[in-house]
């Protein structure tokens, strides 16, 4: 494990959330493994001439949600997001609709009102754009462990995405194994989803009933490092169970 690398991401790029702050990273990324020619950047996709395998993870702080079990199966993880943007849709119609509300009780001078439209406005804004968490050490350690994996091997594209990787699917014919990197390090156990042919979701979890559930980080704060490093592509496969 770059040790030097996760305590930079640590306290530099700790909390990658607005706008601002995922273009400087994407730009202090570039640069950090730019030195190699024979990779290409775009849109960040990080990827060589020859590679056959392509690693997936999320670069951005995950929100913090006061709902939801605190850990899911793979479906279960998928129809929660899926009902957390329309919930998100929702309160971002309500803040313009308490928008008006509140320039109608400025204009009418009823100041009480006024009050009680202008702070439930805020409230609602703020759950539609989300809140991010901090302290997500597991989270930068996945960050920093993909980062570390597509250095070492050549065989290895990296894709970079804002979004949770549960549900993302690349083209088949582009490679011959996709890796998504859930939360890597957040217990000591990790499991796989196969969700095509060569799409595997992976990430720490534990098994209740016969059934893998996957570590729910928006529902955790995980403070503490971890205990456990994976220094490459095989080690992950290893505890993971991918033959």
């Amino acid at each position: 494990m770059n040790k030097e690398l996760f305590e930079f991401l640590s306290v530099h790029f700790q909390t990658i959330f607005s706008t601002k702050k995922k273009k400087a990273f994407l730009n202090w990324l570039e640069h950090y493994i730019g030195n190699d020619q024979n990779i290409h950047y775009e849109k960040g996709l990080f990827k060589r001439p020859h590679a056959n395998k392509l690693i997936v993870v999320s670069y951005t702080a995950d929100e913090k949600y006061w709902f939801g079990r605190e850990f899911l199966t793979q479906l279960e993880m998928s129809r929660f997001f899926q009902k957390v943007k329309l919930f998100k849709i929702g309160c971002l119609l309500l803040s313009v609709l308490l928008l008006f509300l509140t320039y109608h009780w400025f204009q009418a001078e009823a100041y009480l009102l006024l009050a009680l439209s202008g702070g439930l406005m805020m409230i609602s804004y703020l759950m539609a754009i989300g809140i991010p968490k901090k302290y997500n050490f597991s989270k930068i350690a996945t960050l920093t462990t993909a980062i570390e994996i597509f250095q070492k091997d050549a065989s290895c594209d990296l894709l970079l995405v804002e979004e949770n990787t549960f549900h993302i699917k690349a083209q088949k014919n582009m490679y011959q194994e996709v890796f998504l990197f859930g939360d890597l390090y957040a217990t000591q156990a990790l499991y796989a989803k196969k969700l095509t042919e060569n799409n595997y979701f992976i990430s720490s979890g534990k098994v209740e009933n016969g059934e893998i559930l996957f570590y729910h980080s928006c529902r955790h704060k995980n403070v503490g490092l971890p205990q456990t490093w994976y220094n490459n592509l095989a080690a992950i496969k290893e505890a993971a169970a991918i033959k």
